[in-house]
Parts: C-alpha cells; structure tokens; sequence
C-alpha cells in the first residue's frame, strides 16, 4: 500500500541522498555480488508474477516470470524450490479465487511454468554431475563433505591412508 501513497519529491531525494552517503557503497559500488543480483532478480520476479496472478494472465507473463526466476536462482540457490510454492499459488489463486482460467488452460500454464523454469536450472545441474558426479544444484558443499571430510575422518579413525579411503 505504501507504493501507491504520494510521496513528495524531497522525501525521494533525501532517501537518495541517504543511500549515497553509506560508506559502504563506496568500496561495494563497481562489484556484482551475488546478493544483490540475487534481490535484483527476485524483487524482478515478484512484479513479473504479479501479472500471471491476473484474470487475462497470458503465457507470455508465465515464461517470462519462469525465466527470471530461473536467472535469479542461478544467482543464488535459495530460490531453487520457490517454483513449486509459486505454482501451488496460481493453481490455488485461479481455482478458488479468481475461477476464470479453466483447468485445462491451467494445466497448460503450469507445465510452461515448469518447462521454462527448468530451462534454465537443469542444465547446471547437469554440469554438475559433469564435473563433480554430484547432480545437485549448489552441490559443493555436499560434494565437499562426501568426497574429503568423510574421507579425512575415517582415514584418521582407522588409520589409514587419506587417499586410500577417498578411492574406495
């Protein structure tokens, strides 16, 4: 609701000023964190979806929201399962609330949704399991954990030689 109150023009220019003034802009300003990329592409996705959340949603709309959020899981991991809670929202929304868009017309929505949204993460986790043999999507740490700690542990519980037992 606050995005549609009139806000003065010297109140924009104060929380501009504001957000210059932050020290840590200065060493920040020319370097793409993931964090911010990762919002950036989220708060995209959120007015993108806003669309699909509409009675004329068109199939446009749902690629389009499916493709950015596949570009702001690439970012950052933590949106790797928003898709299933995304669809379960349209499905939800259209069904018991807005009961426009038929169910056949849904199905179809939903699996461009998927389709699209899959596009974009399945192949790097298929060049994961390419590089690493672990198909997860942010699976480093797993890999890490499973290929050298574990490893490291029972080597030095039983003794053995690190590599030994990485091999086995």
């Amino acid at each position: 609701w606050m995005a549609a109150l009139p806000w003065p023009e010297r109140l924009g220019l104060l929380a501009a000023a504001l957000f210059f003034m932050d020290p840590i802009n200065v060493v920040t300003v020319n370097k793409n964190q993931a964090d911010v990329l990762f919002t950036l592409g989220m708060i995209t996705f959120f007015l993108v979806a806003l669309r699909c959340f509409s009675r004329d949603v068109k199939a446009r709309d749902v690629a389009i929201a499916a493709l950015v959020l596949g570009i702001a899981t690439l970012t950052r991991a933590t949106s790797l399962y928003l898709w299933v809670v995304v669809i379960a929202a349209f499905i939800g929304v259209h069904l018991w609330i807005l009961k426009h868009v038929s169910v056949r017309r849904l199905s179809v929505l939903c699996l461009l949704f998927s389709l699209t949204y899959g596009a974009m993460v399945v192949p790097w986790m298929v060049r994961n399991h390419a590089v690493t043999g672990n198909a997860d999507f942010a699976g480093m740490k797993a890999t890490h954990l499973l290929n050298f700690f574990v490893p490291l542990v029972i080597a030095e519980t039983e003794g053995r030689d690190h590599e030994e037992v990485k091999q086995a």
